[in-house]
């Protein structure tokens, strides 16, 4: 267990590392992976943790997990490490099992409420879930990594790995913000496919439920805070309060999963949950009576999901592309409304 943290400075060079046991603090080490924690074949919880400029001479500049049967890494602060391949905030690579390169059915690594920004690599910026890694990201930041091949990503990266997202941030990031050789599953999440730094993203990112586009309007990234603007109130890291009142308010405030726990947000936290690194902390960035997020079943956007928002589903039932009528009945973004939008709009049914 590491918690409450500074771990910065360090590279990784060697192939293993060095630990003085009388040293108050764990620095100018050396190792492969993992320029700032590696762990190999075990179950780590990093907590609250600052873990910035570090360097691996291979993957996971910050941290590098292998071969987990349970990380979580929950709160922590990822900026500004680097790697020569993947994962430049963190790598996650193999499951518990050392021989297979098959992702496990249950995650074997647990990514919650981390900011993890202005990390590079050369294969994968971010974060990276490869051979045999089963990762969940959840109310995660991911923005401005960088990645040295423009065509790979500077986001989320999956090799022969598996990824589950949701209620998350993914913008900003040079190259791809997504690339998959595996399974992702993205949900609730800002992700514009129409970044100019993203000019391919893959359909299957944006098909996916509750996913919304545009400038997650971050309060200052130049100086490091990814807090969301709002005209409601902002966490100010001086004073510790909600003091600061922007002019505008981020699209990624009560935008999360409607059924998510949000009881750790402030009032007024619009009874839903803000996605990003902040969302159910209490930190989040308030909401007010001009912050409206409709669930995905409420096709007229009145608020409520009732008879006519079925009624709607029913009108552009089977149509496709250009043909569908209400462009919010195609609830999954997938191009037609089927059996799939259905089952979404039968989980909100009725609303609220």
């Amino acid at each position: 267990m590491i918690t409450r943290s500074d771990i910065n400075d360090n590279t990784c060079y060697a192939f293993y590392g060095f630990y003085n046991p009388d040293a108050l603090d764990i620095d100018t080490n050396e190792s492969q992976h993992g320029g700032g924690i590696y762990c190999e074949a075990g179950s780590p919880t990093i907590t609250d943790c600052n873990i910035h400029h570090n360097f691996a001479n291979f993957s996971g500049g910050g941290i590098a997990i292998l071969y987990s049967n349970n990380a979580q890494i929950t709160r922590d602060r990822i900026i500004n490490n680097d790697c020569e391949a993947s994962g430049g905030g963190i790598f996650s690579g193999g499951g518990p099992d050392f021989n297979s390169l098959i992702p496990p059915d249950t995650p074997n690594c647990y990514i919650k409420n981390c900011l993890i920004a202005e990390n590079g690599g050369y294969w994968g910026g971010g974060v990276a879930s490869s051979y045999g890694s089963h990762a969940t990201i959840e109310n995660c930041t991911i923005a401005k990594n960088v990645v040295d091949w423009p065509d790979l990503a500077g986001g989320v990266r999956c090799k022969n790995g598996q990824a589950s997202i949701t209620n998350s941030i993914i913008w900003g990031n040079a190259g791809r913000s997504i690339t998959a050789q595996g399974w992702v599953s993205v949900k609730y999440t800002l992700y514009d496919p129409n970044d100019p730094n993203d000019p391919n993203a893959p359909p299957f990112v944006w098909s996916g439920e509750g996913n919304i586009n545009g400038n997650p309007l971050f309060a200052n990234p130049v100086r490091h805070d990814y807090h969301l603007r709002s005209e409601y109130g902002r966490w100010n890291p001086l004073t510790g309060l909600h003091d600061i009142n922007d002019l505008n308010t981020s699209p990624c405030i009560d935008a999360g999963n409607p059924f998510s726990d949000y009881s750790n947000e402030p009032e007024d936290n619009g009874d839903r949950i803000n996605m990003g690194a902040y969302g159910n902390t209490p930190q989040a960035s308030l909401s007010g009576p001009g912050v409206i997020r409709f669930v995905p079943a409420d096709l007229d956007e009145d608020g409520d999901v009732d008879i006519i928002d079925l009624a709607v589903l029913v009108d552009n039932w089977l149509l496709e592309g250009a043909a569908i009528i209400n462009k919010r009945a195609d609830i999954n973004n997938n191009g037609i409304v089927n059996f799939g939008d259905f089952a979404i709009f039968n989980r909100f049914w009725p609303w609220p």
